[in-house]
């Protein structure tokens, strides 16, 4: 008898799968930015929230403007914001699969015009500090140390130059190590 209670208790075990986890949220991946009158796409990263199960789906809470479409399918917000939707606004994403379901806050931002422009050639600065993949990645080398500095006039707001700079990753990591690729 205690060896069947102990064969169902481990069966129970091996079958559980945990909820999903928010893991990169938006935020973090490319700032949301959407210009007035511009056709304005973002696709969020598949790694945005992980999860065990076959499948999740995704939905976004209704406080989003009538602007925003938002297609759960492919994880792509679209649309063409106004000058009245200037400003910023928050809502909520959720993955939800057979176990349960994760959320995390998203803030989006409409400006009237974004107004920057490269004073430099960025690509041509890139490879300076060691090197571009060809995919608009910068190459790094393994335990070594690096460190960047742009010229001040690298980006421009209306003439003035932008002195803060910050960077966004997609999410994807790809290693080189004797002569082969690994994601």
């Amino acid at each position: 008898m205690t060896f069947s209670y102990l064969c169902s208790f481990f069966l129970s075990i091996s079958l559980v799968r945990a909820i999903p986890q928010l893991s990169f949220p938006i935020n973090a991946q490319v700032p949301p930015l959407a210009i007035v009158s511009q056709p304005f796409e973002f696709t969020f990263s598949p790694s945005t929230f992980s999860y065990d199960t076959p499948t999740i789906s995704y939905s976004i809470s209704n406080n989003t403007p009538s602007w925003l479409n938002f297609d759960a399918s492919t994880r792509t917000f679209s649309g063409t914001p106004a000058s009245t939707d200037v400003g910023n606004f928050t809502f909520t994403l959720s993955a939800n699969d057979t176990t349960g379901s994760a959320s995390g806050d998203v803030l989006f931002l409409v400006v009237q015009d974004d107004g920057v422009t490269a004073g430099e050639d960025i690509e041509t600065l890139l490879e300076a500090f060691g090197g571009v993949d060809g995919n608009g990645g910068i190459v790094l080398s393994n335990e070594k140390p690096f460190s960047w500095t742009f010229p001040v006039d690298t980006f421009n707001a209306s003439g003035i130059p932008i002195e803060t700079y910050y960077a966004v990753s997609t999410g994807i990591f790809i290693f080189r190590k004797c002569g082969h690729t690994d994601k």
